[in-house]
């Protein structure tokens, strides 16, 4: 019953044409049904004289304990303007004029912005006719969609702020963005692991506080998730913190799923990669968020879509689609026999006659599994590298460098390739328009 009042509420917050949050929904899927032209045309384009200045510079050179190097950015959330969008408006954050602004999403015009006192990092949450969002000086604003303030929160408002990036922030900034469910909205104000961190529930009508709950030893930055019942915040290279959405309660942790991308599937999966940059190879995690038990690893690849029982991922050259949850399943048995296995031989004992037969049956059955694995594989075919990821209605549409492709879900076949300059980091769909934001700073709309 639970999960079908869950199930009825996320459906009524999305309409098919809106992309009210951060990469469509709490669960960060990058899926939406809005159907988009087979063959979509530029409208407009805003362009930007400065590039987005990123809360955290670029990775180390390489990393000395593991001896790799060509590290990936594990706090790269914040790398172009996202957007969000309804009703025929576009919103987005800036990180260079701490503002939240608000276009025409049929011309590109500028209708309002709304200034903070420093880099807001995440586009505005969309709610009952109300912006969310959380700033680096601190606070949690809500606004009407005129722009104007109804209500401000700090978790601590005690006006002390530190340099950063030639401006001066909180020492506690909200970098999580805002989820907002049944009349609640909840973040995080986070910084370094050295001072506390603060878990919040505010009334979204009035930001009156529910709860503020305080931890130590956390750095809670990325987009804030949900899953049933529970908050998933990452915290870059560190293992993504779970806490209970009714009381802010710490509810464990997800070992190794470190990183700045995560989604959660509708069975609660948690999908993350790359891991904390211990494995020379990019890894994408998929792991129980009830059971916190790390179930399947995927190698090669650092991201992937997840829409129902498909995943979509990109590997050694090649766009893939597989059956995910068959794939899961087969891995699993894999694994498990192969852990058996390597017990015949642990700590260099000599197998003995029973083991040695074993052996052949598992490599039997290994045989069987594998060949099962293979047939999880519903397609790939050969495709540039993206560098991120969304579906609309039966396209993949991935980011690249200097352009976007669209695909058909169906086969993987390229449709389209649009051209922009940058990076294409953000992507959302609104009202049947592409929206792309770029590291440039450019904001473009197809249609």
């Amino acid at each position: 019953m639970k999960l079908l009042f869950t199930l009825l509420c996320i459906s009524s917050f999305i309409q098919a044409k809106d992309w009210p949050t951060y990469k469509h929904d709490y669960r960060r899927s990058g899926v939406s049904s809005d159907i988009i032209s087979s063959q979509l045309k530029p409208m407009w384009k805003r362009l930007s004289e400065t590039r987005p200045q990123t809360a955290w510079s670029a990775p180390a050179k390489w990393d000395a304990w593991a001896a790799n190097t060509g590290l990936q950015s594990l706090r790269n959330f914040d790398p172009a303007f996202f957007v969000t969008g309804q009703n025929g408006k576009v919103y987005f954050s800036s990180s260079i004029d701490n503002a939240v602004h608000c276009l025409d999403l049929k011309t590109g015009i500028e209708d309002w912005l709304f200034f903070t006192n420093a880099p807001v990092r995440f586009p505005p949450t969309i709610s009952q006719n109300k912006l969310y969002f959380g700033s680096d000086d601190g606070f949690v604003y809500c606004i009407n969609l005129k722009g104007e303030l109804l209500w401000k929160y700090a978790a601590v408002n005690n006006g002390r702020t530190i340099p950063s990036n030639g401006k001066f922030i909180s020492m506690w900034p909200c970098r999580t963005g805002v989820i907002v469910e049944n009349g609640k909205a909840y973040f995080a104000n986070s910084l370094v692991p050295w001072e506390t961190s603060y878990i919040c529930c505010v009334n979204a009508e009035d930001g009156s506080e529910i709860y503020k709950t305080e931890y130590s030893k956390a750095t809670l930055e990325g987009a804030i998730l949900s899953a049933s019942d529970q908050l998933i915040i990452p915290q870059g290279r560190a293992s993504a913190l779970l806490f209970k959405q009714n009381t802010g309660q710490r509810n464990g942790s997800l070992g190794n799923a470190g990183s700045t991308f995560l989604l959660v599937s509708e069975d609660d999966m948690l999908i993350s990669g790359p891991r904390n940059q211990k494995n020379k190879n990019d890894v994408v995690l998929m792991t129980n968020t009830k059971s916190k038990t790390n179930m399947v690893t995927l190698d090669g690849t650092d991201r992937m879509i997840i829409d129902k029982e498909k995943a979509f991922y990109h590997k050694n050259g090649q766009l893939h689609c597989i059956n995910r949850i068959n794939y899961s399943k087969h891995t699993m048995q894999r694994d498990k026999l192969i852990k058996e296995k390597n017990s015949f031989t642990a700590k260099k004992r000599k197998p003995t006659a029973e083991d040695l037969v074993r052996t052949k049956e598992i490599d039997k059955e290994l045989v069987v599994i594998n060949k099962n694995i293979q047939s999880t594989t519903l397609w790939k075919v050969d495709a540039e590298t993206p560098i991120s990821w969304i579906k609309a209605g039966d396209s993949l549409i991935g980011g690249s460098d200097n352009a976007v492709l669209i695909m058909d879900a169906h086969n993987g076949k390229l449709k389209q390739k649009l051209q922009v300059n940058g990076r294409a980091y953000g992507l959302a769909i609104i009202d049947q328009s592409l929206v792309v934001s770029t590291d440039a700073g450019h904001i473009y709309c197809f249609k």
